[in-house]
């Protein structure tokens, strides 16, 4: 059995035998949020599939786009946005998918989250926005 043949079999047991796709862990992460933070696009795409909830939060207010977001990983966070995640939520700290994807420098991340309307002049509790974590100039070409 291949590995995307056994997602498929998750996603058919959740159907089946009424497993929560959306159960969390003592972090209040879930399996979208695993998946999203390693990088396993076709597990993301079953989980959206079989209605995970998008914008599911851990404990410091995360979702699964922030991870994907952190990581630099252009294809999970299209997959987020297009599923329509909450691309403006703010954690705990006031950081943004936008904050996280910029300070790492991820440009083709902060370009698609500007391209679906993040707000470029969220503050995080520190005072500082995107532009101010030095992503968005790089991304535009002028920095």
């Amino acid at each position: 059995m291949s590995l995307l043949e056994s997602f498929d079999y998750i996603v058919l047991l959740h159907a089946f035998c009424k497993l929560d796709i959306n159960a969390k862990n003592w972090k209040d992460t879930t399996a979208l949020h695993q998946a999203a933070a390693g990088g396993y696009n076709a597990v993301v795409k079953l989980l959206l599939k079989a209605k995970a909830d998008v914008n599911a939060k851990d404990y410091r207010r995360r979702t699964a786009l922030y991870f994907a977001a952190l990581n630099g990983d252009e294809a999970i966070v299209k997959l987020l946005v297009e599923a329509k995640a909450d691309i403006n939520v703010k954690d705990n700290y006031g950081w943004t998918a936008l904050h996280f994807a910029a300070l790492n420098g991820h440009e083709a991340v902060v370009e698609l989250l500007l391209t679906a309307e993040a707000e470029v002049n969220v503050r995080n509790n520190r005072g500082w926005d995107g532009a101010a974590l030095g992503g968005l100039e790089r991304a535009r070409g002028s920095g």
